[in-house]
């Protein structure tokens, strides 16, 4: 043979004076070891009649290798493709050009798995994993050589697919000077939260009335503290990347979260109202520019020198009597609360 003749003379001398067909076995202890990658030939002697002693004839026979491939093991994130290609040596025998067919056991968690039955030069595909935990494929695949053709045995490819979050869209609402928090729960396949996720944002560009804007960087949630300092609701909106945890740190799609910052209410009418005289009826009307359809109420404590007891309202309106019992002038002071949309302001 073409890598060990004297082991391949051996066979075909022991063969020699036989009648009729014989044959050997195309192995490595037949043809020698190692003899990877080209073709192998065997000389043969044949033999006429009683004589073995009579003109030589020489003969080729070509050994194509045939395919033999181990287990492999590769590892993505999920909604990417993994490729495997393999290559000889190492304790596999990949003869030029050798292709692949295979066959998939279904995993009802993961997505974009097929068998393919067309011939093909590495096994690739993409591979979804619909949940939070990790998932894995196995594939069988079929290699071929592409002289001869010669059929390899069957090996695994077992495919780990690790899982990205998922991360919809998401709003929050805070009253001016709060704080938002926003953590997302896993419920697939909308949301996919693997455990330890983390998040990563930037600050948003500047925006007139609101400070507080700041970045933040594989936070277990996305938080932040907003002052909106004019009389109008303000959306704020961050882009955030999750990044999953010890399962592969695959980096999910980015996706907003939306914080409405609502303006603390006012009064807008005068905090100095004009005097009146004891014994008159005071009158105020409270107004706010908030544009938030604000609703109002308010108190008064009772007060040394006057004679009527505290007093409360539920509207923007005050009108009572004030009778001063003294012989100086007496302050009376009425507290409003204003809520709009939620954020009461006194």
């Amino acid at each position: 043979g073409s890598c060990h003749a004297t082991t391949s003379s051996t066979v075909m001398n022991a063969a020699i004076g036989q009648s009729g067909s014989f044959s050997v076995v195309a192995n490595n202890a037949n043809f020698g070891d190692p003899c990877v990658g080209p073709a192998k030939t065997l000389a043969v002697k044949l033999g006429y009649g009683i004589s073995v002693n009579g003109p030589a004839q020489n003969f080729t026979i070509t050994v194509n290798p045939t395919p033999s491939i181990t287990a492999q093991t590769p590892t993505i994130c999920s909604g990417t493709a993994f490729t495997v290609t393999p290559s000889d040596g190492s304790g596999n025998i990949v003869p030029a050009n050798t292709t692949y067919t295979w066959t998939v056991a279904a995993n009802a968690n993961v997505s974009g798995q097929s068998d393919q039955t067309l011939a093909q030069s590495s096994i690739s595909q993409t591979l979804t994993n619909l949940t939070n935990t990790v998932q894995t494929v196995v594939y069988t695949v079929t290699p071929v050589s592409a002289t001869g053709p010669c059929t390899g045995s069957t090996f695994t490819v077992s495919v780990t697919v690790n899982p990205t979050p998922v991360v919809p869209a998401q709003t929050a609402t805070i009253c001016d000077g709060g704080t938002f928090t926003v953590t997302s729960t896993n419920n697939p396949t909308a949301t996919i939260i693997p455990a330890g996720t983390t998040y990563s944002w930037s600050a948003p560009a500047a925006i007139t009335g609101i400070s507080g804007l700041a970045s933040g960087t594989s936070a277990s949630s996305i938080s932040g503290t907003l002052t909106n300092s004019t009389n109008a609701p303000i959306d704020v909106v961050y882009t955030v990347t999750p990044t999953s945890g010890a399962a592969g740190n695959c980096v999910g799609a980015s996706f907003t979260v939306t914080v409405t910052v609502y303006p603390a209410p006012a009064l807008s009418s005068t905090l100095t109202p004009a005097d009146i005289c004891s014994g008159t009826i005071f009158s105020y009307s409270a107004t706010s520019n908030t544009q938030l359809n604000p609703t109002f109420s308010w108190s008064r404590a009772a007060v040394a020198g006057i004679s009527q007891a505290s007093a409360t309202g539920s509207s923007a309106s005050i009108s009572e009597t004030l009778t001063n019992t003294t012989n100086v002038p007496v302050s009376v002071t009425y507290v409003y609360t204003i809520t709009a949309n939620g954020c009461p302001a006194t």
